[in-house]
């Protein structure tokens, strides 16, 4: 099979993974309404109001213009996730085939394909595909830039790592991938240094070309050159910005650092879905003999990734396991060397016996397994949340307290937060609305929900889905007096 072929096979499997996971999906995922709100008010014309929400615009924009051939915003949140996420796997294909050799990205690319934390978020409304997609991209388009540099490489290398990081604030990294490594590749071979330097200005050039626009908002906003508007991201850079400003640290305790690097190292073997563990360290005596340099430049995207992220845990208090994501989809092909390894010595000991079909058996059970087993249906009992931002949109909401931003998008309005303390209810204006959730009253982060009468002269509830329906979280929606 050609290289072309496997790669666009690898890509219509991790399409059909991706699209049977979405249609399972009953609603959005976290974050998500923050994304559409973005795509809607960018379709709408109204680019800072979508700006000032501060995550990178890439993938909203995207949406936005993915949406009158999806049938609305919120389809097309879900198809550009899944088709760029689905598409991701012919650059790591050819990435990994140009280092290890086809076996191994073939392998790489079926991890790629149904690992399950992946393909949940790739079926999501959520930056991870798109971003996976110019990512790994920026890197092939480098790896071939460095075997035979080229004006046309150089420019498509920088424009790809520049969407990365207008997809999501870590895409500065691609950028410096593509620039470090041509300059690199000049120390090491001492050859073509106008062709690999000037790929490298070229690559610089392009990314900021095409990010400058943004970056020059960002100033407008926060009044210094800053790679983000978002606080999160500013919290995790040199100079955090302090509690108590808008983006700042927030006041509750967010645990300790030791605590976060806890669930650092937790995300990473929730991600390998344990049983490629093993594998994966036998990929890493796989890696004698095949020289320093290919497997050096492969491996120094992730280890980069990775290293950024326990550096900025030091003062960023968010964890999810998603920011591991990306970088574990590259490290999969020690997993892949590790299957390999265990097959040729398996072939060694007993030449005799066929070992193919075992093979076989060994990737579906390592690289297949994990999908099916997680494989359910996602958030179906949210439903009812449509059904109360349509009964609130229907009414003009336009101050809305609710611990879900998911209501939000329906609204077509950014959420009020619930205060810890309940004297803060109707600080800086009453709302219109109170939303929360039978789960919320369960849970008793917020005590006070259930007296919203009496702490926020809340009137009496209307509660969704209406009548009752089996196996759906209640949503409560309790109008201002």
């Amino acid at each position: 099979m050609s290289e072309p072929r496997a790669a666009a096979l690898l890509v219509a499997g991790a399409f059909l993974a991706r699209l049977v996971a979405y249609l399972g999906t009953g609603i959005f995922g976290t974050d998500s309404a923050q994304f559409l709100l973005m795509a809607q008010w960018m379709g709408e014309g109204r680019f800072q109001e979508a700006l000032a929400i501060t995550y990178h615009p890439l993938y909203p924009l995207l949406v936005a213009a993915a949406a009158p051939l999806a049938g609305g915003v919120e389809p097309a949140g879900f198809w550009v996730s899944m088709v760029l996420g689905s598409a991701a796997a012919a650059p790591l294909y050819f990435l990994v085939s140009s280092t290890f050799g086809r076996p191994a990205a073939f392998l790489t690319g079926l991890f790629y394909c149904f690992q399950p934390h992946t393909v949940e978020l790739h079926a999501d409304v959520m930056t991870e595909g798109t971003f996976t997609f110019f990512l790994l991209g920026a890197a092939w388009l480098c790896r071939k830039g460095l075997e035979d540099p080229s004006v046309e490489r150089s420019i498509l290398a920088g424009l790809s790592a520049s969407a990365a990081y207008l997809t999501r604030p870590e895409g500065i990294l691609a950028v410096a991938f593509v620039t470090l490594w041509p300059v690199a590749e000049w120390v090491r071979a001492r050859d073509r240094a106008v062709a690999r330097l000037g790929g490298a200005a070229l690559a610089l050039a392009a990314a900021a070309l095409l990010a400058f626009p943004f970056l020059l908002w960002v100033r407008h906003e926060t009044g210094a050159w800053a790679l983000s508007a978002k606080g999160s991201v500013r919290n995790a850079g040199l100079a955090p910005v302090p509690a108590g400003e808008a983006g700042g640290v927030p006041e509750e305790p967010v645990g300790s650092v030791a605590a976060r690097y806890g669930r650092f190292a937790e995300s990473v073997l929730r991600v390998t879905s344990g049983v490629t563990v093993p594998f994966l360290l036998l990929g890493l005596a796989q890696l004698r003999g095949r020289g320093l340099w290919g497997p050096l430049f492969y491996f120094s995207l992730p280890a980069a990734y990775l290293g950024g992220l326990l550096w900025s845990l030091r003062s960023h208090p968010y964890w999810s396991y998603r920011y591991v994501v990306p970088s574990m989809n590259l490290l999969f092909v020690l997993a892949a060397l590790g299957i390999l390894g265990v097959v040729r010595y398996a072939e060694r000991r007993r030449p005799q016996v066929r070992w193919a079909p075992w093979a076989g058996v060994l990737v579906i059970l390592v690289a297949v397994a994990p999908y099916v087993r997680h494989l359910r249906a996602h958030r179906m009992e949210e439903a009812a949340l449509r059904e109360a931002g349509a009964w609130l949109r229907k009414r003009g909401a336009t101050r809305v307290m609710s611990t879900t931003d998911k209501v939000g998008f329906f609204v077509g309005r950014k959420v009020l937060t619930y205060p810890r303390d309940p004297a803060a209810l109707r600080s800086g204006g009453a709302p219109e609305y109170y939303v929360y959730l039978d789960k919320d009253l369960a849970s008793g982060k917020l005590p006070y929900l259930s007296r919203l009468e009496e702490e926020a002269g809340a009137g009496p509830p209307v509660v969704f889905p209406d009548p009752p329906r089996p196996g759906l979280w209640k949503v409560y929606v309790r109008p201002a007096r």
